[in-house]
């Protein structure tokens, strides 16, 4: 047993400290009235500093100081605007600066934009205690005023001063307003433990059940999500009210597979955004973000996903937001490389620098965005190493639910049969198992699978079986998908089918990689027919947007045919002499070529040019005396003994 001084039983430390949070009178009360908590008249602890607050403390404040304590003493913390707010005093900041420089169990901390001020927790205790006892209805004033001025900045906030003011329509109003930028943040799970909490029939609301169908969705548990919103549509009935019609197409953005109904709510909350100028600026940016995830998430149009994206990013910038504008330009990479602008993607990442990708709960259906664009611009660079390193990174970090495991799994098959690499394959191969055997939220899973079979197929020699799965692919909205059945359907001597199999993808055939892929196959084309000039202007014209976005991939390890067209467009002149050739060497030589290092097979490639050996060296970022050291390997490596000699070897 401790004792005191005075021989005492003394009161256990860690239960004096939780009920005066080191006040020092309350410690030394509580020291001497016992471990009972009351003195010699039997006045319990509060009972006694209320007074002593009330009698002492108080007694030669003047008035307005002694109000503004009472009227704040709700408040977790304060600033200056919140003090104004409310007490309805444009003095409320030098009141608080008066009560700091008195000592008045008042703290103040740099919060960065504005100072933070908190009463000591048990003084604001008794002050409110205080206020109870000489005006009932003063704390609830208080809560009200302090809730309205916070829901613009701090939902949650606003929903405990409105929790305490005893005011479940006020509260069910702030989530159905700002439920968005709180669900795409971090704090999606605290929502949902507020929405069960609410009392009856508010938690019943139609509204609030669609806020808890998008919480479950993003939290990775879409049957509850379902749910959910079955018993928000049953609620609802035939005719909902305001809140829910506000709420259910936002709502849609998280829950809808159907590419056309998901559309048509996105055009919906867009519209909303242009014609009524949004009072939470917060709230808009956030709904920005929504509607370019779902958007990406669907392939709704490219470009609208793109722009929303960025300008949520510069909203999010704007607002100081940092972690909504570093999101939104982590999904903005991801959709730039999926549509093709690598050179823009590639500046995003570089913009973004070592940020890792976001881990948060909502991204139980969104993470993995970085690493995932990364692997793809590397896919179609033809970097083979970085592609599966990135894409398999993005796998071991992802959870199970998340829609960005299924394309990394996609493209890994790609880079695996790129590579040769029977891990990365194996790797492949268990991702392409997991995924969903139909179209879920608008990715048609099945044609990506089919895609992935063949490129595994044909890299593993079975030829005859990946074309058979290209020739029966019909072309749609699906760009990537397309243009690996058109090579395929290409290699195999058929160049006009391939050439209609890319022609027929309509809005999509802008995308860089749809673009290059076409006027390389129209090349070809072209080429065979004997119209030179114009296979000519067609490649070059592949060729600089291979160059600008980084497309090697589609150049690269092709068949013969369209190897000798790059020989003889190196032979006509380009502007482009490094990509082409880059393509025109037979990467697939099982003899000399094969036995040559990464770094001799670039010079190689570049020994194909007209570049002197001053300038190869440039390009490569060597000196001229090591240039010459690889360039003698080479040699010696070919069995050759010049420059021409080692290029006609290497095709």
């Amino acid at each position: 047993m401790l004792t005191d001084g005075d021989g005492r039983e003394a009161p256990d430390a860690q239960a004096v400290f939780a009920s005066t949070r080191g006040w020092p009178i309350a410690v030394q009360f509580i020291r001497f009235a016992g471990r009972a908590g009351r003195d010699g008249d039997g006045m319990g602890v509060e009972a006694f500093l209320r007074d002593y607050v009330r009698d002492n403390v108080f007694r030669d404040l003047p008035d307005e100081l002694r109000q503004l304590i009472l009227e704040t003493a709700v408040c977790k913390e304060l600033t200056v605007p919140l003090a104004e707010a409310v007490t309805g005093r444009a003095d409320a900041g030098a009141l608080l600066s008066r009560a700091l420089r008195m000592g008045l169990f008042l703290d103040a901390f740099d919060g960065g934009e504005a100072t933070i001020y908190r009463w000591h927790p048990l003084f604001a205790r008794l002050c409110r205690a205080i206020s109870d006892e000489e005006d009932p209805g003063r704390n609830e004033r208080s809560h009200r005023a302090a809730a309205r001025h916070l829901e613009q900045d701090d939902a949650f906030a606003a929903i405990f001063h409105w929790r305490l003011a005893d005011d479940p329509r006020a509260i069910v109003r702030v989530i159905t307003e700002r439920w968005v930028r709180i669900v795409i943040g971090a704090d999606a799970a605290a929502l949902d433990r507020i929405c069960a909490a609410l009392p009856a029939p508010h938690q019943n609301d139609p509204a609030i059940l669609l806020v808890r169908a998008c919480v479950h969705d993003v939290l990775g548990a879409p049957h509850a999500a379902r749910t959910f919103l079955a018993q928000a549509v049953a609620v609802a009935g035939d005719e909902p009210d305001q809140a829910f019609a506000l709420t259910l197409p936002r709502a849609q953005l998280f829950l809808l597979d159907d590419r056309a109904a998901l559309a048509t709510a996105a055009e919906h909350v867009h519209a909303g955004l242009v014609a009524h100028a949004h009072p939470d600026r917060r709230g808009r940016a956030a709904l920005l973000f929504l509607v370019g995830w779902a958007g990406m998430r669907h392939r709704l149009t490219p470009r609208k996903t793109i722009d929303h994206l960025r300008t949520a990013a510069r909203e999010a910038d704007a607002l100081g937001d940092d972690v909504l504008a570093a999101r939104a330009r982590r999904l903005l990479a991801f959709v730039l490389a999926w549509a093709g602008a690598l050179r823009d993607a590639r500046g995003v990442l570089e913009e973004l620098g070592e940020a890792a990708d976001d881990t948060r709960p909502w991204l139980a259906s969104g993470g993995g965005a970085v690493t995932v664009a990364a692997g793809m611009i590397a896919y179609w660079a033809d970097d083979h190493e970085a592609a599966v390193r990135d894409l398999r990174r993005a796998l071991a970090g992802e959870r199970a639910a998340s829609s960005f495991r299924g394309v990394a799994g996609v493209m890994l098959a790609l880079a695996a049969a790129r590579s040769g690499d029977d891990v990365a394959t194996a790797r492949a191969v268990l991702e392409l198992d997991a995924l969903p055997g139909g179209d879920r939220q608008g990715v048609s899973w099945g044609a990506f699978r089919a895609m992935a079979d063949a490129a595994l197929a044909d890299a593993e020699g079975r030829a005859s079986e990946a074309l058979a799965i290209a020739r029966s692919h019909r072309s749609g909205d699906l760009p990537l998908v397309s243009v690996v059945f058109a090579e395929l359907i290409r290699r195999s001597g058929d160049a006009p089918r391939a050439l209609e199999m890319l022609r027929s993808l309509g809005p999509y055939r802008e995308v860089s990689y749809v673009r290059c892929a076409t006027l390389l196959t129209a090349a070809l084309v072209h080429a065979e027919r004997g119209a030179h000039r114009l296979a000519h202007e067609y490649g070059e014209q592949a060729l600089e947007i291979g160059t600008r976005e980084g497309l090697a991939r589609l150049f690269v390890g092709a068949e013969p045919a369209m190897r000798d067209l790059l020989r003889a467009h190196l032979a006509r002149g380009t502007d482009y002499e490094d990509l082409a050739a880059r393509g025109a060497r037979d990467v697939s030589a099982s003899g000399p070529v094969a036995t040559l290092s990464p770094r001799e097979r670039a010079v190689l490639d570049l020994l194909g040019t007209s570049r002197s050996a001053s300038e190869i060296a440039d390009a490569l970022q060597l000196s001229v005396n090591t240039l010459k050291t690889h360039t003698r390997s080479i040699y010696r490596k070919l069995g050759v003994n010049s420059r021409r000699e080692a290029v006609r070897a290497a095709r």
